[in-house]
């Protein structure tokens, strides 16, 4: 990264940024409808029904299960 100028490390920003994300199939389908309760009580109002955030709001769809385990 040291060698990029400043407008590669921003194409660079750009480029995976578009990236759509990969989510990890889910395994336990218990869990599933578990995790979507939750999300439509606690959530959903701030991050959107899809999960792809709104209003400024961070996109929580596709995410780590750790990450969101530590983010809430």
């Amino acid at each position: 990264m040291a060698k990029l100028t400043d407008d590669e490390k921003a194409l660079l920003a750009v480029y995976y940024a578009l990236q759509p994300p990969q989510p990890e199939p889910a395994a336990d389908a218990a869990l599933v409808a578990s995790g979507a309760k939750l999300y439509a009580a606690r959530c959903q109002s701030c991050h959107g029904a899809d999960a792809h955030g709104k209003d400024g709001r961070a996109r929580l769809a596709g995410q780590k299960p750790g990450y969101l385990l530590r983010a809430c």
